[in-house]
C-alpha cells in the first residue's frame, strides 16, 4: 500500500551518463560501497534533499549501465534472490516469462526486452518515494523495433522494493502515455503527475 504522502521527485531532463563515472567504477569493484551507501541514503529523512539527490543519482547510473550494456554494473544493484515481474500493455507481446528470478532473471529480461529494439533512449521522468522500502521511477522510453523498423514511444512504471540497499522486487508496467491513468492506478498511484 502506498504511503499517505507520496513524495514525487522530479528527473528535470537529467539523461543516463553516456559511460561509467568514478563511483560507478568504485561500485563495479567494491559493490558492498553501493549496498552501504543505499543504506544510509535511505535511513535519512524522505523530504530531506540530500536523500532524493543521491536515489535520483543511483536511478541514473542504473539507467546508464542498462543503455550502455553495462550488466555488470547493472546488476551490482539486485539482491541475488530479487524476482522481476514485466507487465506489458494488453496487444502488446514480447518473449518475457512471467517472472524472473535472481540475477540472472533480470539479466534475461533486460536483454529480451534490448534485443527486440534499436535505438533505445531511456528518459527518466519521475521518482516516487512510497515510504518504506517502494519506490516507483517513471521513464520515457524511444525505441525502434528491431525487426519491424517501427519507432515506439512508450511510458513505464517500474515499482521497486529494496531490502538492504537492494532491489529484491521489481514490477515493470509498459504503456502508451494514453495508458498512463490505467497504468498508476495498477502500481498503485492515484495520479500521473504531481499536482
Amino acid at each position: 500500500m502506498p504511503a499517505a504522502d507520496p513524495i514525487w521527485i522530479s528527473f528535470g531532463g537529467e539523461k543516463p551518463p553516456a559511460r561509467r563515472t568514478i563511483d560507478d567504477s568504485i561500485v563495479a569493484r567494491f559493490p558492498a560501497v553501493l549496498q552501504m551507501l543505499a543504506r544510509l541514503t535511505l535511513a535519512l529523512p524522505r523530504r530531506s534533499r540530500l536523500r532524493q539527490t543521491l536515489l535520483r543519482r543511483s536511478i541514473l547510473q542504473g539507467m546508464g549501465a542498462w543503455v550502455r550494456g553495462d550488466f555488470e554494473l547493472g546488476l551490482v544493484r539486485y539482491a541475488p534472490d530479487v524476482v522481476l515481474t514485466p507487465a506489458a500493455r494488453p496487444g502488446l507481446t514480447f518473449d518475457f516469462e512471467e517472472s524472473y528470478r535472481g540475477r540472472d532473471g533480470v539479466r534475461a529480461f533486460v536483454q529480451t526486452y534490448q534485443d527486440a529494439f534499436s535505438d533505445l533512449a531511456y528518459e527518466p521522468q519521475w521518482l516516487v518515494d512510497l515510504g518504506g522500502d517502494t519506490f516507483v521511477i517513471l521513464v520515457h522510453h524511444s525505441l525502434r523495433g528491431r525487426a519491424s523498423g517501427v519507432e515506439v514511444e512508450q511510458i513505464t512504471a517500474q515499482r521497486v522494493r529494496v531490502r538492504a540497499g537492494l532491489v529484491v522486487r521489481e514490477e515493470v508496467y509498459a504503456g502508451t502515455r494514453h495508458d498512463s491513468e490505467q497504468m498508476m492506478r495498477a502500481i498503485g498511484l492515484d495520479r500521473t503527475t504531481p499536482a
